[in-house]
């Protein structure tokens, strides 16, 4: 299970669960998990995982029906929340959840919030490259992954993506798309994801930290991750032009450049990062590097 908290700029705050809620997908699997969230007191946005769809395409969502604290995005999406439209989609697998299609899928066109959060079991961006280079196997993404990305651009704003599946804190940017993945909690680093959304006049900040779960755990045989524990990114609406794309793709790794510069309107600002560390396996990140776009 990968489990996000997510909270934007009045401090309302919910549990993103990004699928692998169960192994084999079997509903009273995935109800006690989502039961043991709302006992907890929390209210989550749930997405199905590959291995939740292995029996059934709404196991999740008729587990979650019986949860009022729950919300499954794949049949109840778009939501708007503190000036963030929320989505997510469902899946569908003809082969006991190995491949995945992405359905239901949202159109955020007709919204005009500050940001759309798209909450998905699988990336929109693809990782395969990146994680095969660090010896990494690699799970593999949607059966229509193209599809499911260009749904979610014909929203207008900066759009983050938070997903899990990879087992890895791995990020990837192009544009106005920020893709932030999350490790599962019960692998090393046993940690959970804090994010959280702040607003001012003409920027949205995004804030994530990988937070370690209290108690004895696994160590990690491979560093699974591959990102800076603490992110800080902000999207400057007007910020940007033709110079800051080519900016984001000569700065995006060599394997990603198939990715075409965003042409619409809202693709003239990028996100911007603020600072890095650079993390090892079971050693605290230390060190920073300079600011730089992208």
């Amino acid at each position: 299970m990968t489990w996000t908290t997510f909270s934007a700029r009045t401090g309302t705050g919910r549990v993103l669960v990004l699928g692998y809620v169960s192994e084999f997908g079997v509903t009273d699997m995935i109800a006690a998990a989502l039961g043991t969230i709302s006992d907890a007191g929390l209210r989550a946005w749930v997405v199905p995982g590959n291995h939740d769809v292995a029996l059934s395409t709404n196991a999740l969502s008729t587990a979650a029906e019986t949860l009022t604290s729950n919300v499954a995005l794949e049949t109840d999406h778009p939501r708007q929340c503190e000036g963030i439209t929320v989505c997510g989609h469902g899946l569908r697998s003809r082969d006991g959840g190995q491949t995945c299609q992405a359905t239901n899928l949202p159109d955020p066109a007709r919204f005009h919030s500050r940001l759309l959060l798209s909450a998905t079991h699988y990336p929109l961006l693809s990782q395969h490259a990146y994680l095969r280079v660090a010896g990494l196997r690699y799970p593999g993404d949607l059966l229509n992954l193209d599809e499911a990305r260009a749904a979610a651009e014909r929203f207008q704003g900066p759009i983050l993506v938070l997903h899990g599946h990879l087992h890895t804190a791995v990020i990837r940017h192009v544009g106005r798309i920020l893709q932030i993945g999350s490790p599962t909690v019960v692998e090393w680093p046993h940690a959970w994801t804090d994010a959280s959304i702040e607003f001012t006049s003409d920027t949205v900040r995004i804030r994530t930290a990988l937070t370690p779960i209290p108690g004895q755990w696994s160590t990690g045989g491979r560093n699974s991750v591959l990102a800076e524990r603490e992110q800080n990114w902000a999207f400057t609406t007007g910020v940007g032009g033709a110079q800051d794309r080519r900016t984001v793709m000569a700065k995006t790794p060599r394997a990603h450049q198939r990715d075409g510069p965003d042409t619409s309107a809202a693709g003239r600002a990028a996100f911007v990062r603020a600072s890095a560390t650079l993390p090892r396996a079971n050693v605290p990140p230390t060190g920073k590097c300079s600011d730089f776009v992208g």
